[in-house]
């Protein structure tokens, strides 16, 4: 008995650091690793050396023919930032090195999946949507904890955040987490929302009623604490519920049913909205969180139409070039140009803070590199997309999901799923190949 709790505490301690691993890789932090850079700089650069040794030294793995073709489209991603810098004549290099962010991003999922590969004696999409939910999760109880207790604000501040940036998240007025605020935290939970949407389906088709209510928990938890740290949650969320309609559909032509899922879902929404209800009524501060988190709802039932205030903000950040060059090539521009050019000052004086004053996603490129950059951009997305629908089959349309989350998010910010595309990227299914193995011998005999 001794020896089965000591192993239960193992595994529990283990699962925990390579959630952690996870995390910080999907939301990088750099104080604690100054001065060798922030923490997917340090994953990274394991990766590489796995991988290196995988490939030359160890001869257990091929070079990925998906990868080559990504990494040919982060160099023309670079290759057109160069161009259009050097076109327009300015110092704006933010995507010139796109090539390395591509290169770190895949090297740093290459790492956190060998690593739990290395305990599991094995890796599959569940496996690894398993972790990216323990990151969710992790995440969420993080912002809770950190919002309501000075205690646990005040170890984040000097283990995770210089000075400098504690002060400036804390001038957001927003929850946060360990790396993750803002956009960047809603894009990539909205990307997970959607892994954990997949997950849930195949609970439901395996019968496992257990497994699959922790996820819908797991789910109505991040919807509501993610929601309160970035709004962009929720396009994640309403994808899930897509691809569980389109699953519904795909399952009942197959002849199967899983409208258990829904059943499931709506038991565990209505204790949700109750918990939500009872914090609402009986936390001052949970309820001023609920009111940004679930501002849209608010407004709907309050006034009778949707509106929140970041939806205003982008409806006046829309704006277009309004000649040829900047629609083919760009201007150069992304980031704020008073940054770059001292001579610019005026962008100050008219309030706007990024090229044009506009922080869209799909006007801001096209202002930096006009739509040839955009395009190619896109084509890594999509290549990168179908690289990792070859190695998971069976989630393609998830896969698919996630790519549509991140193109609609673009609408609104640049800030992408690329994390977590990169991870389903460094594996295949296991089980999957297995299968195929033998199969093949089968054959050979």
């Amino acid at each position: 008995m001794e020896e089965r709790r000591r192993n239960l505490f193992v595994r529990i301690t283990v699962s925990i650091l390579l959630v952690f691993l996870m995390s910080i890789y999907i939301f990088p932090v750099s104080r604690i690793f100054v001065p060798i850079g922030n923490s997917k700089n340090l994953i990274a650069a394991v990766g590489i050396a796995l991988f290196i040794y995988d490939i030359g030294i160890a001869k257990t793995m091929l070079f990925p023919k998906n990868i080559l073709w990504i990494l040919i489209c982060g160099v023309f991603v670079s290759l057109v930032s160069i161009f259009t810098m050097v076109y327009n004549n300015t110092s704006d290099d933010s995507y010139v090195l796109h090539i390395r962010s591509v290169i770190i991003w895949i090297s740093g999922g290459y790492c956190v999946c060998k690593a739990i590969r290395k305990y599991h004696g094995r890796i599959s999409f569940r496996i690894v949507g398993q972790y990216l939910v323990g990151v969710l999760v992790m995440q969420c109880i993080s912002a809770l904890l950190f919002d309501n207790s000075p205690f646990a604000a005040n170890i984040l501040q000097k283990t995770f955040y210089s000075p400098v940036e504690y002060k400036y998240i804390l001038s957001l007025r927003r929850m946060f987490g360990i790396g993750a605020y803002l956009d960047v935290a809603g894009v990539r939970f909205a990307a997970i929302m959607i892994v954990l949407g997949a997950i849930c389906v195949d609970y439901v088709r395996e019968r496992n009623t257990k497994a699959a209510i922790i996820c819908l928990c797991c789910l109505g938890f991040g919807t509501m604490i993610g929601n309160m740290i970035a709004r962009t949650t929720t396009v994640g969320v309403a994808i899930c519920f897509m691809y569980w309609g389109f699953m519904s559909l795909y399952q009942f032509w197959k002849g199967e049913s899983i409208r258990k899922l829904w059943g499931l879902f709506l038991l565990v929404g209505l204790v949700t909205y109750g918990i939500g209800a009872f914090e609402y009524q009986h936390n001052s501060k949970m309820r001023e969180n609920l009111r940004f988190g679930f501002e849209g709802f608010f407004s709907l039932v309050e006034k009778g139409h949707w509106e929140t205030n970041s939806n205003n903000e982008l409806e006046e950040m829309i704006k277009w070039p309004d000649n040829e060059k900047t629609w083919i090539i760009g201007d150069g521009y992304m980031i704020d140009p008073t940054r770059i050019e001292p001579y610019l000052m005026a962008f100050h004086a008219r309030g706007e803070v990024f090229y044009m004053g506009t922080d869209a996603g799909y006007c801001r490129f096209i202002f930096y590199v006009g739509i040839v950059g955009l395009a190619i951009m896109c084509l890594l997305f999509f290549v990168s997309a179908a690289g990792g629908m070859a190695n998971h089959p069976e989630y393609k349309f998830a896969i698919f999901c996630i790519l549509l989350a991140n193109m609609i998010i673009w609408i609104k910010v640049t800030t992408d799923v690329y994390a977590i595309l990169a991870l389903l990227l460094a594996f295949r299914d296991e089980e999957e190949v297995e299968e195929n193995t033998d199969v093949e011998e089968e054959i050979t005999e």
